[in-house]
């Protein structure tokens, strides 16, 4: 369980994602939150945020949320796959019930298996990915925030030379568009 909080990549991941759309935003501006992998994330901050510990935050949130919760939280945050072993230690889950989620979610179109030689890594499927981001922008902002949003991210673009920040930008820019189109 302290794998969960010790190695951190994922709430990093997560937290960073978040903070680029709500930057420049008011607070009050956010419309509440929904959705199950809102609430589960809004739940797993709060516990994190408030734990003395790691195994204190990480009992927290295996005693708050199910097993699947918990794979789909993790799977659904990687920025690269993994192999089922870190999956189980990350999501705080045995062996057999997160074969079984990820069973579950590939079926759903959620994750997808990748070999690597003998080896069986999982990963979210970049367009699931794409898309509850876009929904999570259409329902938490309204259009001028987004359009806001979409001013900074070419500003930002227009005023950076070639390399991983404009292609941060450009993909950021891509998704508030797409947003906003949606709107």
């Amino acid at each position: 369980m302290a794998g969960l909080v010790g190695s951190s990549s994922i709430q990093y991941r997560r937290q960073r994602q978040l903070q680029f759309f709500r930057a420049g935003v008011p607070r009050s501006r956010l419309r509440e939150k929904t959705g199950t992998t809102r609430m589960l994330l809004h739940r797993v901050s709060n516990v994190i945020a408030s734990m003395p510990g790691e195994s204190d935050g990480a009992s927290q949130w295996v005693a708050h949320t199910s097993p699947y919760q918990r794979v789909l939280s993790t799977v659904s945050a990687l920025d690269r796959p993994r192999p089922v072993d870190w999956i189980v230690r990350e999501s705080c889950v045995d062996e057999s019930d997160a074969i079984g989620v990820l069973n579950q979610l590939e079926r759903m179109g959620i994750a997808r298996v990748h070999e690597h030689g003998a080896d069986r890594h999982w990963g979210p499927r970049r367009g699931y990915v794409r898309s509850v981001t876009i929904q999570e922008l259409v329902e938490s902002y309204d259009r001028s925030d987004l359009i806001d949003a979409r001013d900074r991210a070419r500003s930002v673009i227009d005023g950076s030379d070639q390399g991983r920040d404009r292609d941060l930008a450009e993909y950021r820019l891509e998704l508030i568009e797409e947003a906003i189109d949606r709107m």
